[in-house]
């Protein structure tokens, strides 16, 4: 007989063992709390990360929304990133960095939140390589941290495991 996994349980959706819905519960009420304000810009994750802060109760109270900017056109004409930038290679610390202030600034919010990353299986920009991952965390006082991750794994596996990293992050970012 298999033993049942036990954790510790989340605020209210009862899960015992999902560790990123803790996380995700623990930014949202957080948030709320505060009266913080939350958007994404996603690139590599295509917006799971939003989905996975999305999954908590009551999220719309802080989450105003997210753009998916998948390609260099979109982080063009959506974000207004500047082709300079983005002829340096559209995974880059300087890319995931601009992404999160032009986010701020778009959004009006507290809290930006962008990821880059080559999730694979081949790399076509010179940059990054498969498994490449940065995030980018940037509040309205100008607090920014930047973060970077090599995830071993098929495109699934570094997809899952980026926006567990991304929620850590937040959760820490934001010093719940």
């Amino acid at each position: 007989m298999e033993k049942e996994k036990k954790g510790k349980a989340t605020f209210r959706t009862g899960l015992k063992t999902d560790r990123d819905l803790a996380n995700a519960e623990t930014i949202i009420y957080g948030l709320r709390g505060r009266e913080l304000t939350l958007a994404t810009a996603e690139s590599m994750t295509a917006g799971a990360f939003g989905h996975a802060l999305t999954r908590v109760a009551g999220s719309s109270l802080v989450y105003k929304g997210g753009v998916i900017v998948y390609t260099k056109e979109l982080k063009k004409r959506l974000l207004g990133l500047p082709d300079d930038l983005l002829d340096k290679g559209l995974i880059t610390p300087e890319i995931t960095i601009e992404m999160a202030r032009k986010t701020l600034e778009i959004f009006n919010v507290n809290i930006a939140v962008a990821v880059t990353g080559n999730a694979g299986p081949t790399s076509n920009d010179k940059s990054a390589g498969v498994g490449q991952v940065y995030w980018a965390l940037l509040d309205d006082t100008g607090r920014c941290e930047i973060s970077d991750y090599n995830i071993f794994g098929n495109r699934d596996d570094v997809r899952r495991k980026a926006i567990g990293f991304g929620l850590r992050l937040l959760r820490d970012f934001i010093e719940i």
